[in-house]
């Protein structure tokens, strides 16, 4: 239907940075780069709301997050999911996985500062 955001086309900026030539094989006529790729578009989906400059100061409250988690049904957490197109299993159990995922990441992070004698932040300081 025309009403039907799904289909609607959204404007992507996409940014390529080269990071470095890594190799230039002139027998094989081959090159090895190491580059970023950044893409950008505005979710029209959703509806934005008095959005900040800085990101982080986007973030809902714990008070809207509650509310929203309030609206998910039991049944819902055991419905079977595919993540990422591979990783199958149950929406509790991908919820947990991502929240192992960051504190591992989180861990890692602080592992890498303190070596470089940086005390990280406290570790539920998301700000």
């Amino acid at each position: 239907s025309q009403d039907d955001d799904s289909m609607t086309p959204v404007l992507v900026k996409l940014s390529l940075k080269l990071l470095k030539v890594v190799a230039i094989e002139e027998e094989d006529h081959s090159i090895e780069l190491q580059f970023q790729i950044t893409l950008e578009w505005k979710e029209n989906r959703a509806s934005y709301q008095n959005l900040k400059t800085k990101l982080f100061l986007n973030a809902l409250s714990f008070e809207d997050i509650n509310k929203l988690w309030a609206k998910i049904s039991e049944a819902r957490y055991q419905e079977h999911v595919k993540l990422f197109g591979q990783y199958e299993g149950s929406v509790q159990s991908s919820i947990l996985y991502f929240i192992d995922n960051e504190v591992h990441h989180r861990g890692q992070g602080y592992v890498y500062l303190r070596s470089l004698g940086i005390e990280p932040p406290f570790f539920y300081d998301r700000d």
